[in-house]
């Protein structure tokens, strides 16, 4: 693929992201994973890239996959401003983390520190 083409097709991605609405980045809510310093979302969040046409409320595979290959895509967006992107439906199958389940397992190693 030609630089020429490759500068046009990250243009019209770009366009058409920002058409969908723009995109407002916030801090992670709930700070970052002390293991790899992966952002975690609070509520309110979600995960998308400046160029995605989809949302995602929850650390799926497709936003793991991302992480692992490139981090700096990821950003953590306040959900009233993702306007028509999809919601991913990898997230509703099968999260690997969404704000409850971080908020619940947070709250068991609480209770079983406690006793």
């Amino acid at each position: 693929m030609s630089k020429k083409r490759t500068k046009k097709s990250v243009t019209l991605a770009y366009k058409r992201a920002n058409e969908m609405g723009v995109l407002v980045q916030e801090e992670p809510g709930r700070g970052h994973h002390p293991a790899d310093n992966a952002p975690l979302i609070g509520p309110g969040q979600v995960y998308a890239t400046r160029t995605g046409v989809m949302f995602h409320p929850a650390w799926c595979s497709q936003v793991g996959e991302l992480w692992d290959t490139n981090p700096r895509r990821i950003l953590v967006v306040n959900e009233a401003s993702v306007g028509t992107r999809r919601r991913c439906g990898a997230c509703d199958k099968q999260p690997l983390m969404s704000f409850s389940s971080q908020s619940q397992s947070q709250e068991r190693s609480t209770e079983a520190s406690a006793l």
